[in-house]
């Protein structure tokens, strides 16, 4: 049985969509979390309910996934997550928040050889890409990009990191978004590093400073771009 676009894509973006719902899609596009190809190649369904978001960049296919407020992660080939060393045996475990911990190769960084490997110790956190994942195998993640480069991948030393919903690292991270370059009007001298597993690694020049910009990522998280100015302003203000 066929079945029938309950819309065009452009038209819920921002929306709430169901399970179920099929939705129409013009030109290239790839598919993230909650949805899934519909009965032709240019139609996709929601496989849970959530926020349609859609990021748009030149040269790279449109690509959609839906909001929602759940804290497992299910990882994606080409994610990039925050992950923790819990194991080294011949590779490194790695708990990524998933039901089940990845794989990390200890060759996978840049400049690793069988006889130079990174030194990370049960505890240590690194910044990897998802390799490969399937539904009944445990993902496999790395610290290299195709160009064999760290692309900003690898250990993260010090700092601190936080938790929160999958939907607010995803924010963090879409360029339409309001969010990060809030952070970065009101803060300085921090680095930042967004894992789409629900992770956020911060480091900045104090403890206070790295606390303070915690909390207002928790608290921005509940607010649409509209109230983010304003209250970015008055949180700040306060602290001072």
């Amino acid at each position: 049985m066929t079945m029938e676009a309950d819309c065009e894509a452009s038209q819920l973006i921002g929306e709430v969509v169901l399970p179920g719902d099929v939705i129409q899609v013009e030109g290239p596009f790839k598919l993230g979390p909650g949805l899934c190809l519909g009965d032709n190649q240019q139609q996709m369904a929601a496989i849970k309910g959530g926020i349609l978001r859609c990021r748009d960049r030149a040269n790279d296919p449109r690509l959609y996934w839906l909001d929602t407020i759940e804290k497992r992660y299910v990882p994606a080939k080409g994610e990039r997550v925050i992950g923790v060393i819990v194991a080294r045996p011949a590779n490194f475990r790695v708990d990524i928040g998933a039901h089940v911990t990845a794989n990390l190769s200890d060759v996978a960084f840049e400049g690793a050889t069988k006889r130079n490997k990174p030194n990370l110790q049960v505890g240590d956190l690194v910044f990897a890409a998802v390799k490969t994942a399937h539904k009944h195998c445990e993902p496999e993640i790395t610290c290299v990009g195709a160009s064999g480069k760290s692309e900003g991948l690898g250990p993260l030393k010090n700092g601190h990191v936080i938790e929160c919903n999958l939907a607010t690292c995803r924010r963090m991270l879409d360029g339409s978004s309001k969010l990060k370059e809030e952070l970065s009007k009101h803060f300085h001298g921090f680095e930042c590093a967004v894992g789409l597993n629900g992770r956020i690694w911060l480091r900045s020049l104090n403890n206070k400073l790295t606390v303070a910009i915690a909390t207002a990522i928790k608290e921005c998280a509940q607010l649409n771009d509209s109230n983010l100015a304003d209250y970015m302003q008055m949180y700040t203000d306060h602290l001072t």
